[in-house]
């Protein structure tokens, strides 16, 4: 036997159109990643990280150098001015050095000993 479900099927009306629209221009995919580099005290890598994946990942975080902490930070160039604002924000909690656009300089071009 055929039952009617208990609860009305509602479907869409407009299944072709977006459900929202988007605000401001839609700019063209970035063909690469910008960079930049930051240093931060190493006990602090943790809490640097988690700040800046809370603001809807805007930066992946990469440890460059793990003794001095050096951090390379890859974004989206159409991003850029909204991670300097949060970096810039994050600095009162989390204090650290940069950013710079090249990555900080080894000691006589080693790598730092342990």
């Amino acid at each position: 036997m055929d039952r009617m479900p208990a609860f009305p099927l509602i479907f869409p009306k407009n299944k072709g159109r977006a459900r929202y629209s988007r605000r401001g221009r839609v700019l063209p995919p970035a063909r690469r990643s910008a960079r930049c580099y930051v240093t931060i005290d190493p006990a602090q890598v943790h809490l640097f990280r988690y700040f800046l994946e809370a603001e809807d990942n805007l930066g992946i975080m990469t440890v460059v150098d793990r003794w001095r902490a050096a951090l390379m930070i890859r974004f989206s160039p159409d991003q850029e001015h909204r991670l300097l604002e949060r970096l810039e924000e994050m600095r009162a909690a989390v204090p650290f050095t940069g950013p710079f656009t090249l990555p900080p300089k080894r000691r006589n071009g080693m790598p730092p000993s342990r």
